[in-house]
């Protein structure tokens, strides 16, 4: 009796086996920095791989979060492997415009002024679904400058909702051009156990002037990839942390790197970049280890002499100081 009890439990356990629902064993989302640590002066550039059993998945949606070393999230996007995906999507945003006050369209804003954001979010299932609506703005230059939430909760079926965001401040060191909203509807966080519902969708808007925009590089199918300038942002040095998340179908694949940004130009560690700073490097301009005068310190790049490469990355920080 106990033996057939036996076979039964392991006949069982077979067929629960053969039965289950897919699972992400077989998608992989690898996510990479180009670099471990960043000068502030530099470009972050990050890249990812999406693959079903070893093949690139040309159409999936990644939801990426980025981290600042505050632990207070600096950038959410809706990355796409290559290509779009066709939908039909659950829930979507369908626009997103820039507005004044009284929530009318307007496009050109001026470095210190307010800016209001109008999304229009649309429910295609059959019943309600729970989402959050992230803005991501990025100047035209390609460097996030502002990530706030327009919208969290449920949205019924039915006609589309419109939901809006009043003030959101223009900095007034704010970088002149195109600027871009990116919006992207989320059922969470991908460091938690989010993912898209949606390829995010963009409206643009010009502070002072346009120059035609920030266009980032093509992604290969199977692919991903994002690049922020970290020059342009006053930095906070330290650790960053990078999460990415899919789900293709009935499948969830997450990945997560960290990487680190530096101040290589602050010689003297006062937390800024200033004569000081140039002024040490010009005197050490020129020597190597032995030299009298030696200083690694004034060795910026690390390559055992100090030359125009250690002074270029001092002056492309210059004036540069460290966030609090």
């Amino acid at each position: 009796m106990k033996i057939l009890e036996w076979l039964m439990i392991v006949f069982m356990l077979a067929i629960l086996i053969l039965i289950r629902p897919a699972t992400s064993a077989a998608l992989v989302l690898d996510i990479a920095t180009s670099k471990q640590v960043y000068n502030a002066a530099e470009t972050l550039e990050i890249g990812g791989n999406l693959s079903n059993n070893g093949a690139p998945v040309p159409d999936a949606l990644v939801l990426l979060q980025v981290d600042n070393p505050t632990h207070n999230m600096w950038v959410i996007r809706t990355l796409t492997t290559g290509q779009s995906p066709t939908g039909p999507f659950p829930v979507e945003v369908l626009n997103v415009t820039a507005t004044d006050s009284n929530g009318r369209p307007k496009d050109l804003f001026n470095r210190g002024e307010d800016a209001g954001f109008k999304v229009t979010i649309q429910n295609n299932a059959g019943s309600p679904y729970a989402v959050c609506v992230m803005v991501n703005l990025f100047y035209s230059n390609g460097v996030p400058f502002k990530l706030f939430t327009i919208y969290s909760g449920t949205i019924d079926n039915g006609p589309p909702v419109v939901v809006s965001m009043w003030p959101i401040a223009i900095p007034v060191n704010a970088a002149a051009g195109q600027a871009t909203a990116h919006v992207s509807i989320l059922s969470g966080f991908p460091n938690a156990t989010g993912f898209p519902y949606a390829p995010e969708k963009t409206g643009t808007f010009r502070i002072v002037t346009s120059d035609g925009g920030y266009v980032p590089p093509a992604s290969a199918l199977g692919t991903f990839n994002f690049t922020i300038p970290l020059l342009s942002i006053p930095p906070w040095i330290g650790n960053y942390s990078i999460y990415a998340r899919t789900r293709y179908g009935p499948m969830i694949a997450l990945g997560n790197v960290t990487f680190g940004v530096i101040l290589a130009g602050d010689l003297n560690h006062d937390g800024k970049v200033d004569m000081k700073d140039i002024a040490i490097v010009a005197k050490l301009f020129g020597t190597r280890p032995g030299d009298p005068l030696w200083n690694p310190v004034a060795d910026v790049i690390k390559d055992g002499k100090v030359d125009m490469k250690d002074i270029s990355i001092v002056a492309k920080e210059f004036g540069m100081t460290t966030n609090p």
